[in-house]
């Protein structure tokens, strides 16, 4: 539907337009100088170059469109965003694509969810006890001490033994 289209549309702006995604959040980058108000700007430019009324009039209203590229940000720890940066950036390997070579690891924020959010409680990386972006950050700013140039390499580990239900 709607949601699809908008995506497809805004991959094609950004790849001829700007060079591809990649382009599009390390400008952000450069522009916001920190994660959060990189994809805040990258999600705004994706959806500022969809025409979304005629969209809206020919496929009906998007359903999950923010989900996938938020109107905002909001305290959230923005998971999606952060998991998709970690995929492209980190790598390649097992796991992570490795494709955007212009954004550096070291730059990733941990992609937070209940498990390494409990995980990384139990291991004195927070101690907050919500999931928001400020949790995220102090987390990542934890690892960081243990791998200053890719403190997001132990999301993956975190996230499967904290999903085992082993801590």
């Amino acid at each position: 539907g709607t949601d699809v289209a908008v995506l497809l549309l805004a991959m094609g702006w950004a790849a001829r337009e700007r060079g591809g995604l990649e382009a599009v959040f390390a400008e952000q980058l450069a522009r916001h100088g920190e994660v959060r108000g990189a994809l805040a700007g990258f999600t705004g430019a994706l959806r500022s170059s969809v025409p979304l009324p005629p969209l809206r009039r020919a496929l009906g209203p998007e359903r999950g469109l923010d989900h996938l590229l938020p109107a905002r940000l909001g305290p959230g720890a923005a998971k999606r965003l952060l998991l998709f940066l970690r995929w492209m950036v980190r790598g390649p390997d097992a796991v992570d694509f490795g494709l955007w070579k212009s954004v550096p690891a070291s730059a990733l924020v941990i992609p937070l969810d209940t498990h390494i959010g409990r995980l990384a409680k139990h291991l004195g990386l927070t101690g907050r006890r919500d999931l928001s972006w400020r949790t995220a950050e102090e987390i990542t700013a934890g690892l960081r001490l243990l791998d200053p140039s890719d403190p997001v390499r132990y999301d993956f580990s975190l996230c499967h033994h904290g999903m085992s239900g082993n801590c």
